[in-house]
């Protein structure tokens, strides 16, 4: 029965490859299997077809959930009609695969609605069904052959036989004891087991774990193995965002488990990479035409910046930077190989219960992407990456640290000061080179970790001390702070008028009942859901546009007058339609004017009488300048770089170094030395 099955299944996916007339087209896409064996350029491995799921339906309705529920009897014979079909349709190609020894494989991709979950949606239900997951990769280990086919020589009969090998891994029946070397035939002649004769595939394990903005708050994130196969080994690394198609399993040991309880993995189908913007609700024109709105605004710097923790009062130049990270500078990649970083680093350093680590837990809030991690709790390996040994292989695997997992995002470190020195520079390379490099127990690998770094200390002596320079007062080297672009000392001095507001602001939230943006419990909004396919109420909601200005929120100026708050997914939407715009060029009267304002800033801390006390002026303080100038022409979705974004970045820096700044012609109110006389 199982054969003929096997044989209806096969006949019934041969004519859907075949079949034209339902608005997909296989058979053009079987042709570009040669291309892809042609960039693969090596021998082995296998050529993958990818078939969308509602494909199946479109052909035959029901078939596509009978492949999800029931992949084990569904996909073999799904892959031999594909190969049926290139030896009957393109001969030349099936020659050249087998040439190449490539397996045909088939590739399922698509939506997969219910089973579209986290690494915690997999439960016992999913068991043994096919099923897409999405989560980041953590560890992964070398390629190792599998042995497929073992040939065996009698030398006493001069007879060859072969013995196939098929594991818990395979989703065809399993073999007798798969991967034993057969010594000795039925009739008690020896075997000589000919090894380079045999065939193997490569197979490679990985671990995925849930995304920092899928896990809810205050649990553990769930992670599951991956084993890849054939193409698929090789396609991932540390840190990548990824979405697996596969067959969750369970791997039975042959040691009796009175338990019952058993290994899980998941036997990949298909990886696919993950871009930057994902599970993020689409921009509706009612949006782009908001943005564009308050873009054209003459004060949309400060509005925007208003919206940066609206519940914390003042740190207004602290917010203008924050806000100036989020939509970030242009990433340069140099013929040469040299990466001139695009990320903007802030640290924070200031007297305690100023609101720093509230400041870090927006930006956590607010960023699609963001990983945190405390000074006390992360190690130098914790941050970068570390290599360990796997307890039941005893292989040593490659496992990522948190500025790894932040790649492409945000990484908020709260309690700066308190990392001890070694670990503190182990974070030099990731802020300024943005990679890791490793060169332990024989792994030597680089790692991208492409992100910014939002860092908040105490003072070394638990409050500011005015005497003392800046380095002193917290105690961490100038090869490290020359690395943050934006260092903001935040001083907790306070007076009658100012301390009455700060406490109205706080006693507000307390004495009224707390509503979000759009009028809903706020509580509702951290109801966790493994699954990532959306519903229909979720879909129509985000049909929606989104509210612009908050109602929940209120800020004042120093009159005591009402100001506007634009709402976090508004700001969400704003930074992500910034960053897909094409990046702004430097104009000649920018570069003229940042190249003066940087010699005149060199000057000036030259020509102090207290050198000790000023931060220390480097070329890399002259790439902040751009990186900070180009992150407020995003913000007013200009394509160049003028004098004015310039000056606004260079106002900023000179407040973070309190440095005095004439805002009416953009130059410091010091003038630089011999200039002050004429004739000298």
């Amino acid at each position: 029965m199982a054969t003929e099955f096997a044989a209806e299944q096969k006949e019934r996916f041969q004519r859907f490859l075949l079949d034209t007339t339902k608005g997909f087209d296989y058979l053009s896409a079987i042709s570009s299997l040669g291309k892809q064996a042609d960039r693969e350029n090596e021998t082995g491995g296998a050529a993958r077809l990818e078939v969308k799921i509602h494909d199946l339906d479109r052909y035959q309705p029901g078939l596509a959930a009978l492949v999800m529920r029931f992949p084990a009897k569904y996909v073999p014979p799904f892959e031999e009609a594909l190969k049926l079909v290139v030896a009957e349709e393109n001969q030349k190609l099936y020659q050249e695969l087998l040439r190449r020894q490539k397996a045909l494989r088939v590739a399922l991709v698509g939506q997969f609605g219910r089973q579209h979950v986290t690494p915690r949606g997999l439960n016992s239900a999913m068991i043994n069904r096919l099923c897409l997951v999405r989560g980041i990769v953590t560890k992964y280990t070398d390629a190792r052959p599998k042995l497929l086919t073992s040939i065996h020589f009698c030398p006493r009969t001069g007879v060859v036989t072969d013995k196939v090998h098929r594991d818990a891994t395979s989703l065809a029946p399993q073999t007798a004891v798969p991967g034993f070397v057969q010594r000795l035939d039925e009739d008690g002649n020896e075997l000589n087991f000919e090894w380079g004769l045999s065939e193997y595939k490569d197979t490679q394990k990985f671990t995925i774990q849930e995304m920092p903005e899928h896990a809810p708050s205050g649990a553990l994130p769930r992670y599951v193995d991956v084993i890849a196969e054939d193409d698929l080994v090789h396609k991932v690394k540390p840190g990548d965002r990824v979405e697996i198609t596969g067959v969750y399993r369970t791997l039975v040991g042959s040691q009796p488990n009175a338990s019952g309880v058993f290994n899980t993995v998941l036997i990949s189908n298909c990886v696919r990479q993950l871009g930057e913007d994902i599970k993020q609700a689409e921009l509706k024109p009612a949006d782009i035409e908001a943005i564009r709105s308050i873009a054209s605004k003459p004060d949309a710097f400060e509005l925007l910046s208003r919206s940066i923790a609206p519940t914390i009062f003042g740190h207004e130049e602290v917010k203008k930077g924050l806000l100036l990270l989020l939509f970030g500078g242009a990433e340069k990649n140099l013929e040469n190989g040299t990466h001139l970083r695009g990320d903007i680093n802030i640290l924070l350093i200031g007297d305690p219960s100023c609101g720093k680590s509230q400041l870090l837990r927006f930006m956590l809030a607010v960023s699609p992407h963001a990983v945190s991690t405390t000074g006390r709790g992360a190690s130098g390996v914790g941050l970068t990456a570390a290599v360990t040994r796997d307890e039941l292989t005893k292989e040593r695997r490659l496992e990522a640290g948190a500025m790894v997992l932040g790649d492409r995002g945000i990484v908020c470190i709260d309690e700066f000061d308190k990392m001890s020195t070694a670990d503190r520079t182990a974070i030099h390379e990731v802020m300024e080179q943005q990679t890791v490099t490793i060169a332990k127990a024989g792994i030597h690998t680089r790692l991208n970790a492409r992100c910014s770094v939002v860092a908040a200390a105490n003072p070394i002596y638990g409050n500011w001390d005015d005497s003392l320079p800046l380095s002193k007062n917290v105690n961490l080297p100038d090869s490290l702070l020359s690395r943050f672009d934006l260092v903001f000392p935040i001083r907790d001095l306070g007076s009658m008028e100012r301390d009455r507001k700060i406490s109205q602001l706080v006693m507000e939230p307390m004495t009224k009942r707390m509503q979000t943006d759009s009028g809903t419990d706020i509580l509702r909004n951290f109801v966790h859901t493994s699954v990532i396919e959306p519903d229909v109420k979720a879909a129509e909601a985000q049909e929606a546009p989104t509210t612009v200005f908050s109602t929940s929120h209120s800020v004042r100026d120093e009159a005591g007058r009402i100001l506007q708050v634009v709402t976090s997914d508004f700001l969400r939407k704003y930074v992500r339609y910034a960053k897909a715009r094409p990046e702004p060029k430097l104009s000649d009267e920018a570069i003229e004017v940042m190249a003066r304002k940087y010699s005149e800033l060199r000057q000036h801390v030259q020509a102090s009488q207290n050198k000790e006390a000023e931060q220390s002026v480097t070329t890399r303080a002259l790439e902040a300048i751009i990186r900070l100038g180009t992150a407020h022409a995003r913000l007013k979705l200009n394509t160049q770089i003028e004098v004015s974004d310039i000056l606004a970045a260079c106002e900023l820096m000179w407040k973070s170094r309190n440095v005095p700044f004439d805002n009416e012609t953009g130059f410091p109110d010091a003038t630089p030395p011999g200039d002050d006389d004429e004739g000298g």
